[in-house]
């Protein structure tokens, strides 16, 4: 390959390792918001950090403890005391709110990669007349916003299998299916599965087969740098854990 044809495959190269390395941070931060908008709706207190969130209810919190204090044995003998209607109508308010909170995040992530799949279905027709222009890109980006989905999964299992310890599942999606008191790895293997044909059919049908190595490989280097740059470096100081 002479030069000038080695730097007119850089150039895209270095587009897709530049996007998705922006579009691994955008989805993690915007993965959170997920959770922090349902947990705002239902009137807690949030801080974001670069990989996470907290909510919070000093009120709620301060009540638990004191009816815990006071009613200790009573509740881990499960007897009657004073107010305890109201003390469990309250707890089973937060961990209803629990559940809605944990599974925002996942639902921004697949709202997020459905937008996409819809701005590429509906310019379906443009797209052949016309080619891939800019706000096509913008749809595969935010179509593959169901790899995350594929990458919790694989890095779930790969941890497993690398320490022989813990559950072949983690993350949002197993902490929904144990407070829906079903399989831990049934929402995870779903939506991971799904994710993976869903990244297959964008990669190999949608995006424009000369591009297609490059994109691949952008994908590759640029997720991984992305997601480590972040996770490592700059994610840390511009969002730091308190």
């Amino acid at each position: 390959m002479n030069r000038q044809k080695f730097l007119i495959a850089l150039k895209p190269l270095s587009l897709f390792v530049g996007a998705f390395m922006l579009f691994t941070v955008i989805g993690t931060l915007s993965h959170e918001c997920g959770h922090m908008l349902v947990a705002k709706y239902k009137g807690y207190e949030t801080k974001l950090y670069y990989a996470s969130m907290i909510y919070y209810n000093n009120d709620m919190m301060d009540y638990f403890a004191e009816v815990y204090n006071n009613h200790e044995a009573a509740i881990k003998k499960n007897e009657d005391f004073e107010g305890k209607i109201a003390y469990e109508a309250a707890v089973n308010k937060y961990q209803k709110d629990s559940l809605l909170i944990i599974l925002g995040g996942p639902l921004q992530t697949i709202l997020t990669g459905m937008t996409g799949l819809l701005l590429l279905f509906c310019r379906k027709k443009r797209i052949r007349q016309q080619g891939f222009q800019l706000v096509d890109w913008l749809g595969v980006f935010l179509a593959l916003f169901w790899l995350r989905e594929v990458f919790n999964l694989v890095t779930s299992i790969g941890d497993r299998l690398l320490s022989s310890e813990g559950s072949f599942f983690g993350g949002d999606e197993m902490n929904i299916a144990l407070m829906l008191d079903i399989w831990p790895g049934s929402i995870a293997l779903f939506l991971g599965t799904f994710g993976f044909i869903i990244s297959l059919f964008i990669v190999f049908k949608v995006v424009p087969a000369k591009l297609r190595v490059h994109f691949i490989l952008g994908g590759l280097i640029g997720g991984i740098s992305g997601y480590v740059l972040w996770i490592h470096a700059l994610g840390p100081i511009l969002l730091p854990i308190y």
